[in-house]
């Protein structure tokens, strides 16, 4: 074959393959000016989390879009709030605790492409609300009563019920009520107050405010001048006095004071008593009788007796040396030695529960079932005037003995005793938590630790030492004393050893920046990057005291704000050069959230600001000081006095939500999913999800 035919035939091929080419083109759609199909659109949403706390962090939502170039559109249904209706990604922001309402999920919608995708994000309440107490606030103990079922052991502070002596629960308070004693009458339970106030209950659980009102018949005395330490019911009639005046009530809600028709009224009456018709009150101030609790007279024998009790048909009286008997209560029969139990000058009180009367002191408990054989039921290991037994009560099985410090013993045979108290009474004095681990210093140089705060485990601190300030980074903890040292630990458990930050006070403690500040006594503050290394820094500071001294330091956006004890504020980017603020009312601690820096310290008040130079007053509407505040999931809360616990959102607005004790909170934190506050007495109350 020549080159010629070779030319030919190679122009046929290429002829031949083009045409297979236009028919494979037709086969396949192409060709003839038609477009391929476009690909297909797809859509995916995806979030960060899909559950979500009230108040809490916001939620990063991403939509993943293919097959088009359109721009993914958001709607949300359900509360909350959306950073933005369109763009790839987008943050949900949860309500606020008071906006959440009923709701438990919010619904996010994506569309794209004519694509629409659903994902939906669970809610659930904030911590805050609902307080619990973990630990009673301990103190001295006024009495223990055996009313109704239940055994209830009565401080200032908190009172205890158990129905077996043994295992112990706090009563949850109303805010500002604190009891002396109790009694129990046809119209339910009566509790007083050492302020002259009263308190009704129909279980003996939950208890509203009373209502006091003097006579107006001439024998009226103002409420405001009482002081109640006893209480007795019978006849119909709820009958109290101590100081200054007497009260009777024959519903156990509408009181009436009055001065009792005798010289001083019911002047240092120690102990009530009700039987055979009338109430006999006894103490430093002498002996009285009434037969309806509003008009009484005196009585001179038996002589300087500081306890009674009424039962098995007769009168039982004490002067902390003797006993005396009376089934009438006005013929008096000398009784039995009652000398061991006391050496106490007015001292002697009597009570009476399940057949047997008990006397008792700070040397001992002796029993007897005629006022006139006693026999010795319980030595106290601790006899001294600081561990006074001040009430004893049994249910026949069980017998309760309570005191100062904390006594709370009980004892199933009369012979052996047990110290059933749920807590020491040791002051607790600061918190602070990382996520699921949470550690609380003691007043008497020990730790508190717990990963949930509800259970803890006690521990010696290092060196013994009493940690006035806790913080944290993200991985350890840092404390300092008021003697100047500071300590680490990963653990709150294991310290290293004490780094000397500086040789006298420190009040407070804070981390932020990347670094720990310190600072008490004087104006200088101390830096360090580790809690172990410190360098004194600080310029600008120019207290207007002249015994300065800094009360609190706090962190937030960028910022350290640094108040002290005269109330003037500075603030710094770096914690080296300080610039002075306005001259606030003195503040105990201040504290950064979604609102800036909010301070609490002087009853009623709050500060706001949210640069940390620039602060606003507001009104907490309580008349408790406040020692300490934290803010997480949308909430500020601070406690501080007589069970104060106040919520806010804004800093503005605040509720009161009072943990159940009348007792000082000195320490509030947050370890992820709680709150938990500590105070006085070794009270720890929390409040969860």
């Amino acid at each position: 074959m020549n080159d010629e035919s070779r030319g030919r035939m190679s122009r046929v091929e290429w002829a031949v393959a083009a045409a297979c080419l236009t028919s494979l083109l037709q086969a396949c759609g192409g060709g003839g000016g038609s477009s391929p199909p476009p690909p297909p659109v797809t859509l995916a949403i995806d979030a960060s989390a899909q559950s979500v706390v009230a108040g809490g962090d916001a939620v990063t939502l991403t939509a993943t879009v293919t097959g088009t170039t359109d721009s993914a559109t958001w709607s949300l249904t359900g509360p909350g709030t959306l950073s933005a209706s369109s763009g790839a990604t987008v943050t949900y922001r949860p309500p606020l605790p008071s906006q959440l309402g009923g709701a438990t999920s919010a619904t996010i919608n994506v569309t794209d492409g004519g694509m629409q995708k659903s994902l939906q994000i669970a809610l659930t309440a904030a911590p805050g609300a609902v307080w619990q107490v973990l630990r009673p606030a301990l103190g001295d103990f006024s009495t223990v009563r055996y009313l109704g079922g239940r055994f209830y052991a009565i401080g200032v502070v908190s009172v205890l019920t158990s129905t077996d002596g043994v295992a112990w629960t706090p009563l949850q308070l109303p805010a500002g009520m604190s009891v002396n004693d109790m009694a129990l009458g046809d119209a339910g339970y009566v509790a007083i107050a050492p302020n002259g106030a009263t308190w009704h209950s129909a279980d003996g659980l939950t208890w509203t405010a009373g209502t006091v009102t003097a006579a107006t018949d001439g024998s009226g005395i103002d409420p405001q001048y009482l002081s109640l330490w006893t209480i007795a019911w019978g006849n119909g009639t709820y009958v109290a006095t101590g100081v200054q005046g007497v009260l009777a009530s024959s519903d156990g809600v509408n009181w009436t004071s009055r001065t009792g028709g005798v010289s001083n009224g019911g002047l240092d009456i120690y102990q009530l008593a009700y039987g055979d018709g009338k109430f006999l009150g006894m103490g430093y101030g002498g002996n009285y009788a009434s037969t309806d609790g509003a008009n009484w007279s005196t009585f001179g024998s038996p002589y300087l007796t500081y306890g009674v009790a009424y039962g098995n048909g007769l009168f039982v009286a004490n002067n902390g040396s003797s006993s005396s008997t009376s089934v009438d209560g006005v013929t008096w029969t000398p009784g039995g030695d009652t000398s061991g139990t006391t050496i106490q000058m007015y001292w002697g009180p009597v009570s009476f529960s399940s057949g047997r009367f008990f006397t008792y002191g700070e040397k001992a408990i002796d029993v007897s079932t005629d006022g006139v054989h006693w026999s010795r039921m319980y030595d106290n290991p601790s006899a001294s005037s600081s561990a006074l037994i001040t009430g004893v009560a049994s249910n026949g099985t069980d017998t309760v003995a309570v005191g100062w410090g904390a006594m709370l013993r009980h004892s199933a045979d009369g012979t052996t005793w047990n110290d059933v108290a749920p807590g020491d009474g040791i002051g607790l004095v600061a918190a602070d938590c990382l996520p699921g681990l949470c550690v609380v210093a003691t007043s008497d140089g020990h730790l508190l630790t717990s990963p949930d705060a509800t259970t803890w485990t006690r521990s010696a601190a290092p060196d013994g030492a009493s940690f006035v300030a806790i913080a944290h980074d993200t991985t350890r903890f840092v404390a300092v004393t008021e003697y100047g040292s500071a300590y680490v630990s990963t653990d709150g458990v294991n310290w290293g050893a004490a780094h000397v930050v500086q040789p006298y006070g420190l009040a407070t403690l804070v981390y932020g920046n990347g670094q720990f500040l310190a600072a008490g006594s004087g104006t200088s503050i101390y830096a360090s990057k580790d809690g172990i290394t410190w360098t004194a820094t600080a310029s600008g500071i120019q207290s207007t005291n002249p015994t300065p001294s800094i009360a609190n330091l706090s962190y937030g956006n960028g910022r350290f704000v640094m108040v002290d004890s005269m109330g003037d504020l500075f603030w710094s980017v770096d914690g080296l050069g300080w610039t002075a603020g306005p001259t606030l009312t003195p503040l105990s601690a201040v504290a950064y959230g979604d609102a800036g820096f909010v301070g609490v310290g002087a009853a009623g008040v709050a500060w706001r600001s949210l640069d940390g130079a620039s602060w606003s007053i507001a009104s907490t509407s309580s008349t408790s000081v406040l020692y300490a505040i934290t803010q997480a999931d949308g909430q500020y809360v601070a406690v501080g006095d007589s069970d104060a616990v106040l919520v806010s959102e804004d800093g503005v607005t605040w509720t009161n939500r009072a943990g159940g004790m009348n007792t000082r909170l000195s320490g509030v934190a947050f370890n992820g999913t709680a709150f938990v506050a500590v105070g006085t007495g070794g009270a720890i109350i929390n409040s969860t999800h």
